[in-house]
């Protein structure tokens, strides 16, 4: 892990413990300060979220062998990780059509590597 990451992971973590001593007392805060801590949770989920995606991505890419990586069905949170997007945005393209997906069984959504590679050319040349 690199410095710069093992910072943001402590000051999450900080901000994490922070958090949870203030929930203890959140029936002390006012409407206001409660909002603003809910808004703070959801920061930090999102972010923890995040990490988590981008570790998943990280190790599922070593995992895979190198003649078959180039169009590797992707999870929704390995393609969130590779856009730098929550989860919740990629579900939003593919039910547009913008990024083609696969259904496995009833619920188990995936995307190949290279229609993310495509959607990515198709960005680049519309800016």
């Amino acid at each position: 892990m690199g410095q710069e990451t093992a910072r943001q992971a402590q000051g999450l973590a900080t901000r994490l413990a922070t958090l949870s001593r203030a929930l203890t007392e959140v029936d002390t805060l006012s409407k206001a300060e409660r909002l603003q801590l809910l808004a703070a949770w959801e920061y930090v989920g999102a972010r923890y979220r995040t990490i988590h995606a981008l570790l998943t991505a990280s190790l599922t890419q070593r995992r895979r062998p190198s003649g078959s990586a180039n169009d590797a069905l992707l999870t929704v949170p390995e393609v969130a990780a590779h856009l730098r997007v929550v989860p919740s945005r990629v579900y939003q393209l593919i039910r547009a059509k913008s990024l083609p997906s696969v259904t496995i069984g009833e619920r188990q959504v995936r995307v190949r590597r290279s229609a993310v590679q495509a959607y990515l050319e198709r960005k680049e040349q519309q800016s």
